[in-house]
Order: structure tokens, then sequence, then C-alpha cells
């Protein structure tokens, strides 16, 4: 039996993004923190995205975020609030959210297979598109980035 996943905060890692990673990050922080300032979030997702468009890319996050915790293979590590440094499951999320809008489905695959037991959370890969496409209709592309960058 596989143990549901918690956010683990972490402080440690890559340097802090800057433009929509740090906009889709702040916003994951948030969520994982129990959704402190969760409103700067909600304001930022409908000045950048719209007021249709922010909130359903806010929420779809959102509801990634519950898959995760609920079916992830072991617990996810989450920056502090503020702290400029990105943990390695940080970047792994922009990075499979940067594979969607790429529609990069093989590197989506081997990352969904990772983060997930086989046969769990098939709708993931339906979120991810959701977010992606609200992304790129807005002109925000987040980079996919080779190993180690």
């Amino acid at each position: 039996m596989i143990a549901p996943a918690t956010f683990v905060l972490d402080d440690k890692h890559e340097q802090d993004p800057a433009g929509i990673e740090g906009l889709v990050l702040m916003a994951m922080r948030r969520w994982a923190a129990g959704r402190v300032c969760w409103e700067v979030s909600e304001d930022d997702f409908r000045r950048v995205f719209g007021p249709a468009d922010g909130p359903v890319a806010l929420l779809t996050i959102a509801q990634l975020l519950i898959r995760i915790c609920l079916h992830s293979r072991r617990p996810l590590r989450f920056g502090i609030i503020g702290v400029p440094w990105v943990s390695a499951d940080e970047t792994f999320l922009l990075q499979l959210l940067a594979a969607a809008q790429l529609d990069d489905r093989a590197q989506m695959a081997l990352r969904l297979e990772w983060l997930f037991p086989h046969g769990v959370c098939s709708d993931a890969p339906d979120l991810l598109h959701r977010v992606a496409a609200i992304l790129t209709l807005h002109g925000h592309r987040l980079p996919l980035r080779s190993h180690g960058q």
C-alpha cells in the first residue's frame, strides 16, 4: 500500500525563477503551504490570464497538486514562500508543464510514470494540457530545460 504523499517544505536547490515560471511556482508553493496568501495567486492569475482563464488555470494547478498529494509515489518538496531557491521537485513539476506545452508526450509519460504508480491519475495529462493551453493562449511559454539546467 502506498501512503498518501505529503508536501515537505524545502529551502535549497536552484535559483528562484522569474516571469511565468515564478508565477506558477508561487501558486504551487502557496497551495502546498495550506493556501497561504492564495488570494494573491488568484489576483496574479486573473491579471496575467484574464478573468475567465486565470481562475481556470489556477484551479487546474490545484487539482493537479491534489492528485499528486493523494497518489504520488513519495512526498514532494516545495520551497518556502519568499525564499529564492527552487527544489528539485518544483523544477520537475515546472518541466512537466513545459513538456505539456510542447505536447511532448514521451517526456510527459516518463515524468508521470515516475510520479504516479501505473494506472493511477489517468486524468493528469488532461489537467496538464489544460494549464498548458491557457499559458500558450496568453503568450507564455515555460522553458523545457535539459538535465542540470
